[in-house]
């Protein structure tokens, strides 16, 4: 496991293809529902070519995004069930794509980056 910035990315073997990335922050809030943010090696493999700076962007907009996981957008059509979060960095507009998953207590992050070429990048990832 490696820290980042008072943050790790740890492989778990939960993913579909036995790969994927945990961001995990070692705090914890009691008051509401905790979920685990994991990252697909689609999107980690992404992840690792940004900046440390965007990096660690990244690592704090997920923690907020896990907040309030079902307040952003669900995309339409053959995205369904893939939520789209937006956040800006040195006035670029990046987008997270991930899906909740429910029973399991955690958030797939599927993709993450800028907004030119964001949908038809999901739309491949996804197969659909």
């Amino acid at each position: 496991m490696k820290m980042l910035f008072g943050a790790s990315i740890s492989r778990s073997r939960n993913w579909k293809k036995g790969k994927g990335y945990q961001l995990t922050s070692g705090e914890r809030k009691q008051e509401q529902k905790q979920y685990h943010i994991l990252m697909s090696p689609s999107a980690h493999r992404r992840y690792r070519k940004f900046d440390s700076h965007l990096q660690h962007k990244i690592k704090d907009e997920a923690r907020r995004m896990s907040e309030d996981t079902y307040r952003y957008e669900e995309l339409k059509g053959p995205l369904k069930g893939i939520r789209s979060y937006h956040f800006e960095y040195r006035n670029t507009e990046y987008l997270i794509g991930y899906r909740i998953v429910e029973n399991k207590n955690r958030i797939e992050i599927v993709l993450v980056k800028t907004k030119k070429g964001f949908y038809q990048i999901l739309r491949q990832i996804i197969g659909k």
